[in-house]
């Protein structure tokens, strides 16, 4: 590096003690590429040998003409995804930290920012992760506790794990005009022809902070051809793996009774009842009580109907400062470690919790003293 960075000091990198600042410029020869910061370390743990940390000002441009000149002066490029991966088999980070870095990667909100970063830079769920494994050697019962108090602190899993909210109902009754509404863009063939949509339409939407996967899926109830009733086959299973069905009935006519029984027919924990198109003639009244009322096509209700689907989706507040379980497998192997402790099976349950975090605590694991080893 030294033959690359200028310190505004005169200093060299290799001159001053690790974690130690110093600002100055890259040089491409006579050329500044840019000023920048860097840091030098003994040993990173993420790439596990001596590195130089560079923070540049120039933006995207001018990182990359800087790793333009380091690679022609030799240095070689390594896939950050790899490095994070191979940290993570080699121990010297944990899954927990692992997972965060890919979440931050791919976060599309702000709001799970803090959880996120937060792990990043003070590995608050590890830590209680390590806390947890050490407690059911000792304490099980208080284990137990502490895992259900920690799967209560799960605010940040709608937002990290962005959910599935799919759009469903009879053919016509205006499923992709309300999914452009949403979605705010036609990405959807908006057509007075039944059975316009023949497969499932998958768009991640931001409203108010929170990210979801928008689906629209084939009409319901009166597939005919083999084409429709596969169609109809990829909707029912968006359906059952989806958090919330915005389930939508047309204004204009009549409900049919087939239209009611599918709707009956799923989960009411899960449904949002829409009656659609009330730009129109209303034919008869709305055949299931507190279904929220929009026109896809004027636009009436559809910001409602979007603040409705973000409480459901992500009705509980950001908690204070704490850990946070921000992926939804980290959700499911902590109550798979909290069922096998109310059972009794201590040993099964700390398994799950060094499964979880890619590790089994022991004396002197740099997270292990919060647990008195």
């Amino acid at each position: 590096m030294d033959c690359v960075f200028q310190s505004k000091s005169g200093v060299k990198i290799t001159q001053v003690p690790q974690e130690r600042f110093l600002y100055g410029h890259i040089l491409d020869g006579p050329d500044i590429l840019d000023e920048v910061i860097v840091r030098r370390k003994e040993s990173d743990r993420i790439y596990g040998t001596r590195a130089v940390h560079i923070g540049c000002h120039g933006g995207g441009a001018a990182a990359n003409a800087i790793i333009n000149l380091l690679c022609r002066k030799g240095a070689a490029l390594r896939d950050p995804e790899y490095a994070l991966e191979h940290a993570a088999a080699c121990g010297r980070i944990s899954r927990v930290e692992l997972a965060a870095h890919k979440a931050l990667k791919n976060c599309v909100s702000e709001l799970a920012l803090p959880a996120l970063v937060g792990e990043l830079h003070e590995h608050l769920l590890e830590r209680e992760l390590v806390r947890i494994y050490c407690l059911f050697e000792k304490d099980s019962e208080a284990a137990t506790g502490a895992l259900q108090e920690l799967l209560e602190r799960n605010w940040a899993l709608p937002l990290a794990d962005p959910r599935s909210v799919v759009i469903a109902g009879y053919p016509n009754v205006g499923k992709s005009s309300l999914f452009n509404a949403i979605a705010d863009k036609e990405r959807v063939i908006v057509h007075h022809t039944p059975g316009t949509t023949r497969d499932v339409v998958d768009m991640l939407v931001v409203s108010d902070g929170v990210p979801f996967h928008l689906l629209d899926s084939a009409g319901l109830g009166e597939a005919k051809s083999s084409i429709e009733k596969q169609a109809e086959e990829f909707a029912l299973g968006a359906l059952g793996s989806a958090s919330l069905i915005l389930f939508v009935f047309d204004n204009s006519r009549a409900a049919k009774e087939r239209e009611i029984e599918i709707y009956n027919s799923l989960d009411s924990k899960r449904l949002i009842p829409i009656i659609n198109k009330t730009d129109l003639p209303r034919a008869k009244a709305p055949p299931v009580p507190q279904a929220l009322e929009v026109s896809a096509l004027t636009g009436a209700g559809i910001e409602k109907l979007r603040h409705g689907i973000t409480r459901r989706l992500a009705g509980k507040p950001a908690g204070g400062k704490g850990p946070v379980v921000f992926l939804d497998n980290q959700e499911r192997a902590l109550k798979a470690a909290l069922a096998a402790g109310q059972a009794g099976k201590a040993c099964a349950a700390a398994e799950v919790v060094a499964e979880l975090l890619g590790h089994i605590p022991a004396p002197g694991d740099s997270k292990a003293d919060l647990c008195g080893l």
